[in-house]
């Protein structure tokens, strides 16, 4: 038969070993994600993460300890800050290009983990490990999570989650008790590195399932316990810290903001509709891989014309896991593993303002990829080996020209946002956020056209819309305009402790008191730089208002906290000498030169103050 002929000639079509394959896969991943070595950091979560965050611009011993328990941008993933500790300890934060080449060495670890995954699901079977570990390493739908340095959660718990999986495999072939809790243990790293991990314990029911393991047995269900109880306890964590709380005092936290308190709020109905949308979702971009953005708005789903009926696709898809895996039951389990993976992130407990996003179909695509690996390694049996091959170099064709495209949008913040409000016009926060890397760049006049636009065309009045107008007008030096919007800010959030913070800065020696009422409210804030800068404000403000033994109090407790000692110091002297303490004031001098011994003011009042101490001293 013609069919047997062909399957000969797919077999010779296979590399005799792993070597070919992995070669290829390396070349793949390095060649698609090249162009992001010159990309910069974004202004999405790099400034929480790295660039404002003190605890890593700084990466001393101390400052790491702090970070292990500190919750960052409402996640507390140390394993994941430690990495990027690490990057900042060995290189610095001046330059993205160690952030990023990490990102895509971890990715291309985790490209050849999938390879050697799919090699023990389906023994022998070369080619499907080959065509599920290239979609995987090069499919454009993981641009975010490689190209996004903030997105470093993804790629490293995807490689805990991955050496879980084989680990366990190990454990179910060999018996032993070793790769059992080297399968714990790299499920441990994974919760560190992202609470997504906790989705590991289906699939390592699902593991079971695949290898025909007797679920009647006692022993399945309590291999399983300790996977259980560290979910329980990371859910936990994660749905606390999600709602701004700080795990009852066991972390710290390091902004104000509440990804749960703030997100919308739908009937149940419409959360299905909305979780079945999403399921439908990344299995379309799948193959359909276009229209990429760094934010997809509720509304694509909701003004969907078949909004209503997504849940019909829901009942589909389950109803063809069911009734599939009786006659494809490794396709099936791709199928499965995908489900397994993305439940968590579909919405049905809403979170942000993002229907979508890209980054969530990291690991799930591991099992589509594998389920159409399948499918080609079926319909290949069946056609000419050329066919075959101009099939796989068309398909990598497609997702690498993608992909090398999408890796330039996360250039920097104006490329990524730009691309977003291309996609989205409508979207307004995606137009705040373009309007930030506008103001970043010193281009006011643009950002506050996109803000405006969200304001009066998108009628979008958020608190953060408005404080972020304000800093335009700051930088253009129009106090009047600067502080109307600042105070619309605090009017829609009394605690937007990022616009009390800045209005106290805009009026701190035209209106110290008010100021001063600014910076007292910010002390509730939970935001490091804020706190650390406080101090030195207040007594700032003390000071201008002839209050100067309150302005020494806090000169006190600003000179612990503060980064730039010699100044603290210098003001303090200055307090110091107005309250006539004129040898205190002389100390204070002295050691703003201990730390700048070229400074001209500090120089001057000591030669100043020491004659004046003679003068008296004579008299």
């Amino acid at each position: 038969m013609k069919s047997d002929v062909y399957l000969e000639r797919f077999r010779h079509l296979q590399f005799k070993n792993s070597f070919g394959y992995i070669a290829c896969l390396i070349f793949l991943v390095v060649f698609n994600f090249f162009p992001a070595f010159d990309n910069d950091f974004v202004n999405w979560d790099d400034q929480e993460y790295i660039t404002q965050n003190p605890l890593v611009v700084q990466p001393t011993s101390e400052n790491f300890h702090q970070l292990s328990r500190s919750i960052i941008s409402l996640n507390y993933h140390p394993i994941t800050m430690a990495s990027l500790w690490m990057n900042a300890r060995i290189s610095g934060t001046e330059s993205a290009f160690p952030f990023i080449a990490t990102n895509i060495f971890i990715h291309l670890l985790n490209t050849l983990l999938v390879f050697f995954l799919i090699k023990k699901l389906v023994p022998e079977r070369n080619i499907v490990a080959f065509l599920t570990s290239l979609i995987f390493g090069i499919h454009p739908m993981h641009v975010e999570s490689v190209a996004w340095i903030s997105e470093r959660k993804d790629v490293l718990y995807g490689f805990f989650f991955i050496v879980s999986m084989i680990c366990y495999l190990n454990y179910i072939d060999k018996k032993k008790r070793t790769p059992y809790w080297l399968a714990f243990a790299a499920f441990l790293f994974g919760c560190g590195a992202k609470a997504m991990t906790v989705s590991l314990v289906p699939v390592l029911y699902l593991l079971d399932f695949y290898n025909n393991r007797d679920f009647k047995k006692i022993k399945i269900h309590l291999e399983k316990l300790p996977f259980i109880l560290l979910a329980l306890l990371v859910g936990l964590v994660a749905i606390n810290v999600q709602g701004g709380g700080d795990f009852y005092g066991y972390l710290n936290r390091t902004s104000d903001a509440a990804a749960l308190v703030k997100s919308v709020q739908f009937p149940f109905y419409e959360k299905l509709s909305i979780a079945c949308y999403g399921l439908f979702f990344y299995i379309k971009k799948f193959f359909f891989a276009f229209n990429f953005s760094a934010l997809h708005p509720y509304y694509i789903a909701i003004d969907n014309s078949f909004f209503l009926a997504f849940p019909l696709f829901g009942v589909l898809f389950i109803s063809g896991l069911l009734f599939g895996y009786f006659r494809f039951p490794k396709i099936t389990f791709g199928l499965m593993f995908y489900l397994a993976t993305i439940v968590m992130v579909l919405q049905l407990i809403p979170v942000g303002s993002a229907v979508v996003s890209e980054r969530y179909a990291y690991l799930p695509y591991i099992g589509l990829g594998m389920s159409f690996a399948l499918c080609i390694e079926k319909i290949a049996k069946l056609i000419p080996s050329w066919l075959t091959i101009l099939g796989i170099l068309l398909l990598t064709g497609y997702f690498s020209s993608i992909t090398r495209t999408q890796v330039d949008v996360w250039q920097n913040t104006n490329t990524l946002f730009t691309k977003a409000v291309n996609v989205y016009p409508h979207n307004p926060q995606a137009r705040e956020f373009l309007a930030t890397g506008y103001w970043l760049e010193g281009k006011l006049d643009s950002a506050i056209y996109h803000l405006d636009y969200a304001v009066n065309v998108l009628n979008f009045h958020t608190t953060d819309t408005y404080g972020q107008l304000a800093l335009c007008w700051d930088d253009k030096n129009d106090m009047q305009k600067a502080n109307f919007f600042y105070s619309k800010a605090i009017a829609l959030d009394p605690e937007n402790f990022t616009s009390r913070f800045n209005r106290g800065l805009l009026l701190l020696h035209e209106n110290p008191e008010q100021a001063l009422t600014d910076f007292k409210v910010c002390e509730s804030s939970q935001n490091a730089d804020i706190i650390q800068q406080l101090p030195e404000l207040q007594a700032t403000c003390y000071g201008l208002l002839g209050m100067y033994q309150q302005s020494i109090e806090q000169f006190n407790k600003a000179i612990p906290i503060s980064l730039d000692k010699k100044v603290v110091y210098f003001n303090r002297g200055v307090t110091y000498e107005k309250m006539g303490e004129y040898e205190n004031a002389l100390l204070d001098y002295r050691k703003t030169i201990q730390f700048d011994p070229s400074h001209e003011d500090a120089n001057q009042r000591i030669e100043l103050l020491i004659d004046f101490l003679e003068n008296r001293t004579k008299t």
